[in-house]
């Protein structure tokens, strides 16, 4: 058996954590290989449905609770061991000492009772899932926590995947450490300090909206603004700049790309987003507010299923800065965010997707989205340089 498990053992003992899914595998035998034709089956003999659910390689259910390498099946026995693959689902947290599944291993024209065949007798298997364990992965730049910083990141993998990886914080990385040197990053940079009070004074909101409004008189909005209206009212490749003086609502539900324009969205209160939002390299979207940003729970794709989710679609490009908290919502989609992200007061990962084996949060840095910004939201020079007389 693949993964934790040895197929040479009679028992084997598997922890899984809810929502988990672990890839496992059969090695059968068969000692007469003259090429007769053989099927594979098995059976959850407890717990199936309840605490865990088995499936297939390609993750099927089958509705006679029988599970089939349907890629093997009906081969010819050409080899003395064959692997059987098929997957293990954990459901729910299993009572002490976790629940045992017996795989039963089924050859059709009965050759397990046949004296010139043989073939593994049954495998069991004690499963203990746990609580789940939700952790986020950032791509493409460093991490800075002015307090805690926490992922439950798996021991495969690593918070920040790019070298170097570095991460700064200021208070703790769990009790005990869910962040450590080996899991940090490739170079294991890791670093306790905090943030200097000019430095966050300098990238609140009211330092950046007073430097847009030196420049710029945007275009006042209240309750709720679409990308329909941003789009209309910002050409593209321009800059557009848009104000509430209270709450706002964010919706883009036909999921319009906002291509080359530059659009900075600045609220006093609290900014709710509701559909994903997207511009293409030469865009940029900055969404700042006085107070929190609440990502919308339904905003996402499901859970991340395979190592291609470092691929998949960003579900909001944009910079996100919130004098106040930025929520990620709750909700079993996971999401990928690609900007960059700066809550004041902390950011709350609070997605909690069914599938625990890849990160329920995805922050990847873009470069693009800061380097795109119209020259009113950047700091200005001060004074200049200039040679002296000695």
């Amino acid at each position: 058996m693949a993964d934790q498990a040895d197929p040479t053992t009679d028992i084997a003992i598997l922890n899984m954590g809810v929502g988990e899914v672990r890839d496992l595998q059969v090695s059968l035998t068969v000692l007469d290989k003259s090429g007769v034709s053989v099927t594979y089956d098995y059976t959850d003999i407890s717990g199936n449905g309840t605490y865990l659910a088995l499936t297939d390689a390609a993750g099927v259910f089958h509705d006679d609770a029988h599970i089939r390498d349907t890629t093997l099946q009906g081969q010819e026995a050409t080899a003395p061991t064959i692997p059987i693959k098929f997957k293990i689902h954990a459901q729910q947290v299993t009572p002490a000492g976790g629940v045992v599944v017996t795989i039963n291993e089924q050859f059709t024209q009965h050759l397990c009772e046949d004296t010139r065949r043989g073939c593994d007798g049954p495998l069991t298997i004690i499963i203990n899932v746990t609580a789940a364990s939700y952790w986020w992965q950032s791509q493409g730049g460093d991490v800075v926590a002015n307090t805690n910083l926490n992922s439950n990141v798996p021991s495969t993998q690593k918070l920040i995947q790019d070298t170097p990886g570095v991460a700064v914080y200021g208070g703790n990385t769990g009790i005990p450490a869910t962040v450590t040197n080996s899991n940090v990053s490739s170079t294991g940079w890791l670093d306790q300090t905090t943030i200097a009070d000019s430095v966050k004074a300098d990238s609140s909101y009211t330092a950046v909206k007073n430097r847009i409004n030196e420049s710029v008189t945007p275009t006042p909005v209240s309750g709720t603004v679409t990308f329909a209206t941003i789009a209309s009212d910002t050409p593209d490749n321009q800059a557009g700049y848009f104000y509430s003086s209270g709450n706002l609502t964010i919706e883009n539900p036909t999921l319009i790309n906002l291509r080359g324009r530059k659009v900075i969205i600045m609220a006093d209160g609290d900014v709710t987003i509701k559909n994903s939002m997207y511009v293409d390299d030469s865009g940029t979207i900055a969404i700042l507010t006085g107070g929190i940003i609440n990502i919308d729970p339904a905003i996402g794709a499901g859970a991340f299923s395979d190592p291609s989710y470092t691929l998949r679609t960003p579900d909001i490009e944009a910079l996100l800065l919130a004098d106040g908290t930025i929520f990620t919502g709750t909700g079993t989609s996971s999401l990928k965010l690609s900007g960059a992200v700066i809550g004041h007061t902390g950011v709350t990962l609070q997605r909690k997707p069914l599938l625990t084996s890849y990160p329920a949060e995805y922050l990847i840095y873009d470069p693009n989205i800061i380097a795109n910004l119209p020259a009113a939201i950047l700091r200005q020079k001060v004074g200049s340089w200039a040679e002296v007389t000695p």
